[in-house]
């Protein structure tokens, strides 16, 4: 087994053994609050496809990408109006190029295991998200809202996993909220 493989394996089981030992992806039944704990706007500033796998969209491609988090949306939509409060950055690996899952099969869709740590200045504040989740093809951003497992944190969020549900908002801005377990 080569390196990146190795590697490719570790980012899997970590992520499914966190996924499977924290709350449902829906707040009810569980230990998670009915109003978010914490609300971030994150605006992404960079974002690169890298082609690790067969030439052109391939299992093992690797998406990476990084973000300013703000506490609120300017209301003019620019990001150099508000002041950043964080930083996040994540990487995104396709693990399924094409979607062919259930009812919902779509060729214009792939699965990608999304992993983000979301940090704030000043602080050792810090939360990481992990996912799987269908993109659409030659589109780096989500398209839809998602739910993905707040795996756990530092500072203030130590020993708090939880759910963190990701809305686009256009033009590279998505709100995040977190639901933390008490």
């Amino acid at each position: 087994m080569n390196h990146f493989t190795r590697l490719i394996t570790l980012i899997c089981a970590v992520s499914w053994i966190a996924g499977c030992s924290t709350p449902n992806s829906t707040r009810s039944g569980s230990n998670l609050p009915s109003t978010p704990d914490v609300v971030a706007y994150c605006h992404e500033s960079f974002m690169e496809r890298i082609d690790l796998g067969k030439l052109e969209q391939s299992h093992g491609d690797l998406i990476t990408w990084s973000a300013d988090v703000f506490e609120a949306m300017p209301e003019s939509g620019n990001r150099i109006d508000a002041e950043a409060i964080g930083l996040a950055s994540g990487y995104m690996i396709v693990t399924r190029p094409n979607h062919e899952v259930g009812d919902a099969a779509d060729s214009d869709r792939e699965f990608r295991l999304s992993t983000m740590t979301m940090s704030w200045n000043n602080t050792d504040d810090s939360l990481i998200f992990s996912g799987l989740h269908a993109y659409a093809h030659h589109v780096p951003r989500l398209d839809n809202t998602v739910t993905r497992t707040v795996v756990g944190g530092t500072g203030r969020f130590l020993g708090r996993p939880g759910i963190a549900t990701v809305t686009p908002e256009g033009d590279a801005w998505f709100k995040v909220q977190i639901y933390l377990a008490r």
